[in-house]
């Protein structure tokens, strides 16, 4: 797996910090670096699960994974404003199965743990940008300098502390299917996704993390097993309709991402968050032959 990106450089003319390109590396000769950052790493991603059968309507269910992913390529790790390494996970959940009413009502519960494994900022103070040797900026310098050590200090504190983990995850799904009558054919599916509080900063002072909020979602299922399409296909061609709805009730909250606290009046502030996706509805026709 590899990570490549431009590293930042103050613009001569500009005075501006910039994104480098290959027209730069002139700039980059003194420290021998080139102007780009690339990192490969490899490795293997492994997976194993396992279900137990306590009874013909209960079971007991396990599954572990891990491997190397990328990170998200619109961010970068201060105070070097580099790419972020690939980075190694593993994920871990346990849950039960269960069918009541002649498998009428399906459903499962299940609990799971996601670890990100190595330093996630692991910037280098040394070189936190590079200035062409022709440009001389004392003033900007230092306080570039200054922010990037407050930086780095609040960053290393937020991963002591686990920054972004959501602490407790779990997801529920219950699926109903009607076996005779009128809407035979016809199945009802309902699910909920929760997620604790994560972790959106820290409070340099005291060493304690500042929280954003929880999140709960609902889904819905609707589908409908026949033959035939619409009387176009031979009976033999078993058709499925299925309708996924993800968000159902439209929730808009605005999670917080990151969060901090002002220098002086120690009033806590919101510094990024997004608002929820909102209600997504699909449609697939599948058919079996």
């Amino acid at each position: 797996m590899n990570t490549w990106g431009p590293k930042k450089l103050l613009d001569p003319d500009t005075l501006a910090f910039r994104l480098a390109s290959a027209a730069d590396q002139p700039f980059f000769e003194a420290s021998r670096e080139q102007w780009y950052d690339e990192v490969t790493q490899t490795g293997w991603r492994r997976s194993v699960g396992a279900v137990y059968h306590m009874t013909n309507h209960l079971s007991l269910t396990a599954n572990f994974s891990n491997g190397i992913e990328l990170p998200d390529r619109n961010r970068t790790v201060l105070p070097t404003e580099q790419v972020p390494l690939p980075y190694r996970g593993e994920t871990i959940d346990v849950g039960l199965s269960f069918s009541l009413l002649n498998d009428k009502i399906v459903g499962s519960i299940k609990a799971f743990e996601t670890k990100f494994l190595g330093e996630q900022a692991n910037g280098q103070v040394t070189t936190a940008f590079v200035q062409p040797n022709n440009v001389v900026q004392p003033r900007i310098v230092a306080e570039r300098v200054a922010d990037s050590d407050r930086e780095l200090a609040e960053i290393r504190r937020e991963e002591e502390q686990g920054y972004g983990n959501r602490k407790h995850k779990a997801n529920a799904w219950v699926r109903y299917r009607f076996t005779d009558g009128r809407l035979k054919g016809l199945a009802l599916a309902g699910g909920a996704r929760y997620q604790s509080r994560n972790i959106a900063g820290v409070d340099l002072l005291t060493n304690t993390p500042l929280y954003g909020n929880d999140r709960l979602m609902f889904d819905a299922m609707f589908q409908y097993r026949t033959r035939g399409l619409l009387g176009l296909l031979p009976e033999k061609v078993g058709v499925s309709w299925q309708v996924n709805v993800e968000n159902l009730f439209n929730d808009q909250t605005i999670y917080i991402t990151k969060a901090a606290l002002d220098d002086i009046t120690r009033t806590r502030y919101i510094r990024r968050g997004f608002r929820e996706d909102p209600r997504n509805v699909s449609l697939t026709v599948r058919l079996d032959f």
